[in-house]
């Protein structure tokens, strides 16, 4: 399947998100579980908060999905299909979608390539020009998706509607800010310093005022780990499903830079070279990247946990303390 994460990989935005029905499962019950299937369960390719990636063969793998119903991961498929009639892009196939014990099992031709993901010495995370140019290069990509009503259909984050192609993408962002914050709304507020309602507001209005000048598949959570390079070809991409929708590509432009490098000692200065760089060769303007990013940063504060004993909450907080900045990159 496209979606092998490492185990050790750094960003929690990559990792999959779960609900509330199956539960976890360890790589080693995973694997019995495809055996019994009657798939040549193989190494474990990676795990992650909603699935573990288990070798098949040299080209498939099989994803065992710990909470995702079968016809949500049947959606995923369609997908799947609607995106790889695009030839700018290399996709995951989903071939089957079986369900065994309980779980969801996907089997999926592997998209070939290395990960654009540098390899960190002690830790630290350096942008190259190699990381500019793939991380570009994937997002020209994806812009250039023609649209399909498949491409609106996933779930925009666990639990909640696919956009839809309907409304245009600030407005959907707008409500969906709306609608996560009320759980986190005191927490968010009193790391705020009690500001929490005009960075609501402020957020709402330019979201109102913002008019996309382009159109294209958004993948949501664009790393270098979800970045693959076979030669000079036709970037792969993978792990879709986390704010993947049709929509406004320079929401990727924004957001991409800033989760590139989330905690280590020199975020700041990654987003930012990252941001200058990719800004450059889009055309994407100050004021956009800074909406999209607050946007962001409202909508997922409470992915993971609900105050600021979790590591992306306080993320986020920092990203909405740059209200300040004027329309400056936060």
């Amino acid at each position: 399947m496209g979606e092998c994460l490492p185990v050790s990989h750094q960003g929690p935005l990559s990792d999959w998100l779960g609900s509330t029905s199956m539960g976890r499962i360890s790589s080693e019950d995973a694997c019995d579980l495809l055996r019994r299937a009657g798939l040549a369960a193989g190494a474990v390719l990676g795990s992650g908060m909603e699935g573990v990636v288990v070798s098949l063969d040299a080209d498939h793998v099989a994803k065992v999905w710990f909470d995702r119903p079968e016809d949500e991961v049947s959606r995923l498929k369609v997908f799947y299909d609607a995106a790889g009639r695009s030839s700018r892009l290399r996709l995951a196939e989903i071939e089957r979608v079986i369900s065994v014990d309980g779980h969801t099992v996907s089997v999926e031709r592997l998209v070939a390539g290395r990960r654009l993901s540098e390899q960190p010495s002690g830790g630290q995370r350096t942008v190259t020009r190699a990381t500019i140019d793939g991380l570009g290069d994937a997002l020209d990509a994806l812009a250039g998706v023609p649209r399909d009503p498949a491409l609106s259909s996933l779930s925009i984050l666990p639990g909640e509607p696919p956009f839809g192609p309907g409304a245009a993408f600030p407005e959907s962002l707008a409500g969906l800010v709306r609608r996560r914050v009320p759980p986190v709304a005191d927490s968010l507020d009193a790391v705020l310093g009690g500001t929490l309602a005009s960075t609501m507001a402020q957020v709402q209005e330019e979201l109102s005022e913002l008019r996309p000048r382009r159109e294209g598949l958004v993948h949501g959570d664009l790393i270098p780990d979800n970045v693959l390079l076979a030669g000079e070809g036709t970037p792969g991409v993978i792990d879709f499903g986390f704010l993947t929708t049709y929509g406004d590509p320079d929401f990727d432009v924004a957001v991409a830079p800033a989760i590139y490098d989330m905690y280590g000692p020199t975020a700041a200065e990654n987003t930012r070279t990252l941001t200058e760089a990719l800004a450059a060769r889009f055309g994407t303007t100050k004021s956009t990247i800074a909406t999209y990013r607050r946007a962001y940063a409202l909508a997922t504060a409470g992915c993971f946990g609900s105050g600021p004993e979790d590591g992306h909450f306080r993320w986020c907080a920092g990203q909405l303390g740059g209200l300040a900045c004027g329309g400056e990159y936060p």
